[in-house]
């Protein structure tokens, strides 16, 4: 966390940065996933992601324009939502996007852990 704080908000204390990071729900902002779930997809795909990428939760802003120390602009997101959301939608634009990667989620995942029937390809 301390990493993130130097790297990111370096301009606030870091104990303004803890205290609105801990505050913050541990799941995307947009389609919802936790890290948990997270975990569980890369357990069974250990080749989620071409990069790696994607193994945590990460800071996003909502307006992405505000700087990173505007505490109440940032969220968690996803590295999916937060990597097709861009600098190009608003928040509100995304939400729908967000609650379609939520259904596929749900699918991949299933009510108790994940589906077995997701395929060995994706």
């Amino acid at each position: 966390m301390r990493d993130l704080w130097i790297k990111k908000c370096g301009d606030i204390s870091y104990d303004e940065f803890e205290a609105a990071y801990l505050n913050n729900t541990p799941h995307c902002h947009y389609c919802g996933i936790t890290t948990e779930q997270i975990q569980q997809l890369w357990e069974m795909k250990p080749k989620l992601t071409k990069r790696g990428r994607g193994r945590k939760l990460e800071l996003e802003r909502l307006a992405p324009n505000e700087k990173y120390s505007n505490l109440g602009n940032l969220v968690f997101s996803c590295y999916w939502c937060n990597n097709a959301k861009t600098d190009t939608f608003t928040e509100e634009e995304f939400m729908k996007v967000g609650a379609v990667i939520k259904e596929i989620w749900e699918e991949r995942l299933g009510k108790n852990g994940l589906n077995k029937d997701y395929p060995d390809n994706l």
